[in-house]
């Protein structure tokens, strides 16, 4: 992952992203800024997908449009490394089940088990920031 040529520096550190690259990222469903301390990427579902738990990573995701079947907690099954410090599964027993939606800011911290089980309004389209434990 890396910024997008139009991404503005400014002070050290500091980055703008213009709107014409996020509604082209959202559109593409590419991550576009890696740094460190935090990924940011985009992210769009037509359907649901699978269980994730970050040993590192806290997701904060916010919803630009659609609405999905979150769950939250609970205990993953069947679940199988995919990369360092993150692991996937088939589904959550037990949890927490919200429908979120356009507008909705969604903080997972590391280590719980988080899965968008079912998109009811297609596309889901988020921006994920993922911010790393240090």
């Amino acid at each position: 992952m890396t910024s997008p040529p139009s991404t503005l520096p400014t002070a050290p550190g500091t980055r703008i992203i213009p709107s014409a690259d996020l509604i082209a990222s959202f559109e593409e469903g590419r991550s576009f800024i890696e740094t460190p301390e935090y990924r940011i990427g985009t992210a769009r579902r037509e359907g649901p997908g699978e269980v994730e738990v970050h040993v590192v990573d806290t997701d904060i995701f916010y919803v630009v449009g659609g609405t999905a079947i979150l769950v939250m907690g609970g205990e993953m099954m069947e679940p199988r490394s995919v990369g360092p410090n993150e692991t996937r599964g088939s589904r959550i027993e037990g949890g927490e089940t919200r429908t979120v939606g356009n507008g909705d800011v969604i903080v997972i911290p590391r280590s719980v088990p988080h899965w968008f089980k079912e998109v009811t309004t297609a596309p889901f389209v988020y921006l994920v920031i993922k911010a790393t434990a240090q």
